[in-house]
């Protein structure tokens, strides 16, 4: 229901007769339950009662009798005047006709802005609700929601948002839209409550120094406002001191604490509280202390003039990186400070130098750190090394024997405030050989001994003290004097024959400082000299001919070097063997018999022979001699198909021996091959290889090839006959047959069978 306001109106109207209407803005038709709009001005009502518009009626507005036609006209028409002041906001206009009558409610047309109902504050991540009333303006207009940023959300007049969050809180606005475009809007500024959120700048632990001012900075953001900014330290909370200054803004606070000590690190905490909740942050600090003393600092080496230390960085190094180590050095005679200087880094060694020779030091490091902290210093005394010595005076070398020379030297001048005594000294040697050593003594002279005969050295002489070798002085290269070799080694003579003898020996332990140039053997019968031989330096063995059997000789090997220096002689007796009697040769064979030649071999006879007699003859001939050193011998001019006889005997000092047994053979005669020449592929083809013999000749030896190669994988050989059990075209060449020295050809051509259908045509 639309409840009406009741006022007292004062009415302009006029009736106008006869369907026609003046300076009407608009008409409106009064009819049963009609909900008419209009405008501020001049408005005409006409009356419908339910059957049309009636030409006279009778109206009234908000009961209120408002005018009435007369006439009789077509149409009546009621026209208001100043409608503005009639609907205020709204009227019931009612005409009457004929015994009927209808009612309009009548609206004045109004365009407000918007009501903006709901609540505007709203927790982070609860549910905002809001409302948008347009019902105070006629006719009703549509409604649309935007976002703070002007984003279209909703064209409902509730507006939901389900878990907002902080980012969405700001003005939203409303607007309202007629029917004609035009635009009313409201707006309504949303509030997102959240607890507060604490941030810092400071990440991972923070490191201040001893005694230094702490600066930490946190800032926040909350809705509401803070209830409280607080600092912790520890769990603690912090209030302002002496020492301690917090300053608060709306965003941030700043903790300042002075003068910072050992026990005033750990956790800080900014902590901030609203009525929503509460938040914070927490920074670590460390308080930066002096690094700890070193505690295995060393010297490793010295010289004159330096001082090498070494030592490992501290575990604790005052909750700060090692910034370099400060190093002071001063002279403990005088207290005078020689070095103080800064080594930058994480070194672990430093050479100090610039110092002098056997002067003691006290050394102090301590370790810096990046906060600009310096520990307590660690101390250490050593002293610098002596200088080495120079070198000694008027070395001199005189040569005593093949194998020792004789030093004697001056010693060097020293400094003893810079150079410490000598305490011996180092002889050094080298031949030219490429042997060398060196020998320790504490005098001023020393007999070298144990060098090679003949031999060229290179010597020096060099003090030693607590800096070590001094300076070396050379002399120039000096050659030890040169001996006769020693005697040849095991000299020894076995006989061989009784002609022969073989000498053996080792060569001398000693060539006397040359190498050995020869060996000189001198052959002696009865302590009288018979020969005198000059043998190679690098044998060790020779063969001694031509002597008389069953002889006592005398042999004396003499060793001589390239200085022609000879050595003591080594002696030996032997006796060479008696000859026997010739002794018959045995097992005398003929072998590799031909058409004109012989073999014949038998073994070596006893009784050291020094030749051979053959004696051979063709039945019914005349016997042939022949004399040979070794025992076989090839006769040659035979005549073929003979039969022969032949004998050895065996001759030495003592004569002859009686021959051998005959032993007979028989040569080869001539020699043929026969077979095909021509042969078809797979067809059998045999060669046959004949020599002519008498019964005296031994079984030939038949050896077959072809084209001075190998045979056929097929074929097949029996005492001179040769098969080829299938043949091929591939097998076509020259077989070679040999036997008795002697050499057949016989070409033969295998050829491919005809086809048999070519034979057919």
């Amino acid at each position: 229901m639309v409840a009406l306001i009741l006022v007292t109106l004062t009415l302009a109207y006029a009736a106008v007769g006869g369907g026609q209407t003046e300076d009407c803005l608009e008409t409106v038709v009064v009819s049963a339950d009609a909900v008419e709009t209009v405008s501020d001005g001049v408005i005409c009502f006409q009356c419908d009662v339910g059957a049309g518009i009636v030409s006279s009626a009778s109206y009234t507005v908000s009961g209120l009798p408002v005018g009435s036609d007369a006439g009789g006209t077509v149409e009546g028409v009621l026209v208001l005047y100043n409608s503005g002041s009639v609907f205020q906001p709204s009227a019931f206009v009612g005409c009457a006709s004929g015994g009927s009558s209808a009612t309009a409610l009548v609206f004045l047309e109004e365009f407000q802005p918007p009501l903006i109902s709901g609540n505007a504050t709203v927790r982070e991540g609860h549910t905002l609700v809001l409302e948008c009333d347009a019902s105070n303006s006629h006719p009703l207009p549509s409604v649309a929601w935007f976002s703070p940023q002007s984003l279209l959300l909703s064209g409902e007049r509730r507006l939901v948002i389900g878990n907002i969050s902080r980012n969405q809180a700001g003005l939203y606005s409303c607007v309202a839209t007629d029917s004609n475009g035009a635009t009313e809007s409201s707006r309504v500024a949303v509030t997102v409550e959240f607890a507060p959120e604490v941030i810092t700048s400071f990440t991972g632990v923070q490191y201040f120094p001893l005694g230094a001012t702490l600066e930490l900075y946190c800032w926040y953001e909350c809705v509401p406002s803070p209830l409280s900014v607080k600092w912790y330290h520890n769990g603690t909370l912090l209030m302002t001191s002496d020492s301690i200054s917090i300053v608060y803004d709306t965003t941030s606070t700043t903790l300042i604490r002075m003068g910072l000590t050992e026990i005033e690190g750990g956790n800080y905490e900014c902590g901030v509280e609203n009525l929503v909740g509460s938040g914070a942050v927490e920074i670590t600090v460390r308080i930066q202390l002096p690094p700890s003393s070193l505690s295995d600092l060393s010297v490793v080496s010295s010289s004159a003039e330096s001082l090498l230390l070494v030592w490992s960085i501290p575990e604790f190094t005052g909750f700060s990186s090692v910034a370099g180590f400060k190093v002071t050095a001063t002279e403990e005679s005088s207290g005078s400070v020689i070095r103080n200087l800064t080594v930058e880094g994480q070194v672990t060694s430093y050479n100090i130098t610039g110092l002098q020779p056997l002067q003691a030091y006290s050394v102090n490091i301590s370790v810096g750190n990046e906060a600009g902290l310096e520990g307590e210093p660690a101390t250490i005394s050593a002293s610098t090394a002596s200088l080495r010595l120079s070198a000694v005076e008027q070395l001199e070398v005189e040569i005593v024997s093949s194998t020792e020379l004789y030093l004697q030297w001056m010693a060097p001048v020293t400094n003893p405030s810079t150079t410490a005594a000598v305490q011996f000294y180092v002889i050094d040697y080298k031949s030219d050989r490429g042997n060398e050593g060196s020998s320790m003594v504490s005098g001023l002279s020393h007999t070298l001994g144990g060098l090679e005969k003949g031999t060229n050295y290179t010597l020096s002489v060099a003090g030693v003290n607590e800096a070590g070798v001094g300076k070396a002085r050379l002399t120039d290269s000096v050659q030890t004097a040169v001996d006769a070799p020693s005697h040849p080694q095991l000299f020894s003579a076995i006989p061989l024959s009784p002609f022969s003898l073989r000498l053996n020996w080792i060569a001398p332990a000693d060539s006397g400082g040359r190498p050995l140039q020869h060996y000189t053997l001198e052959v002696l019968v009865e302590n009288n000299s018979v020969e005198t031989q000059t043998l190679n330096a690098l044998n060790s063995s020779a063969i001694l001919q031509g002597l008389t059997q069953n002889t006592s000789y005398v042999l004396c090997l003499t060793a001589v070097n390239s200085a022609r220096l000879e050595s003591q002689k080594g002696r030996v007796t032997v006796v060479t063997l008696p000859v026997g009697q010739p002794q018959v040769p045995n097992s005398v064979q003929v072998t590799n018999v031909t058409v004109q030649t012989a073999n014949i071999v038998w073994e070596e006879a006893g009784g050291y022979p020094d030749y051979y007699i053959i004696q051979y003859s063709q039945q019914n001939h005349s016997v042939e001699t022949v004399q040979v050193v070794a025992p076989y011998h090839t006769i040659t001019g035979l005549h073929p198909l003979s039969h022969y006889t032949v004998k050895v005997a065996s001759h030495n000092y003592n004569g002859m021996s009686d021959f051998s047994q005959d032993s007979t053979f028989g040569t080869f005669g001539q020699v043929t091959v026969e077979g095909p020449t021509e042969g078809l592929s797979g067809e059998p083809l045999s060669l046959h290889c004949m020599v002519e013999s008498i019964p005296a000749s031994p079984s030939p030896l038949f050896v077959w090839s072809r084209d001075g190669g190998s045979l056929p994988a097929t074929s097949i050989i029996i005492n001179g006959m040769l098969s080829l059990p299938e043949p091929t075209p591939a097998d076509t060449g020259v077989y070679v047959c040999f036997v008795a020295g002697v050499r057949r050809r016989h070409s033969v051509s295998i050829y491919s069978k005809p086809n048999s259908s070519t034979t057919g045509m």
